[in-house]
């Protein structure tokens, strides 16, 4: 009888620890990334850059969201780049990321394919923590 509980408080214990450890990342962990097209066009070949890290994000359908999760190794700029309406747009200098920290940015696309950082500051994202 020792023995069963014993098993079964070792597996609560570690079932609570990794919940811990997944609300923390949620709250702390890498940069989340969401692009809101706001445009009329498809927006395709999407690249996310910065310090170290390059992300390919895949289309997003006109009207619709996506979030991304990035990793930098440290202090980072944000770069994005992509193809909507037959042309190429970049922007550089969208916004400031560390490595951790709970870190959101929205990036909304507009009708006019202009892109405008939001800076969401500290959120709770649960695709952090997986």
């Amino acid at each position: 009888m020792k023995r069963s509980r014993l098993g079964w408080v070792l597996i609560c214990a570690i079932a609570a620890a990794l919940a811990l450890r997944g609300v923390y990342r949620a709250y702390f962990g890498s940069p989340v990334i969401t692009i809101i097209n706001q445009s009329p066009h498809r927006v395709h070949d999407i690249v996310l850059r910065g310090n170290s890290f390059v992300k390919a994000v895949g289309p997003i359908p006109a009207g619709a969201t996506q979030a991304i999760v990035v990793d930098p190794p440290g202090e980072s700029g944000l770069m994005i780049e992509f193809v909507a309406n037959g042309h190429r747009i970049t922007k550089d200098d969208l916004a400031y990321i560390e490595s951790s920290g709970g870190y959101c940015v929205s990036l909304l696309i507009d009708d006019q394919l202009e892109i405008r950082p939001i800076d969401s500051g500290f959120c709770f994202a649960i695709r952090r923590a997986v």
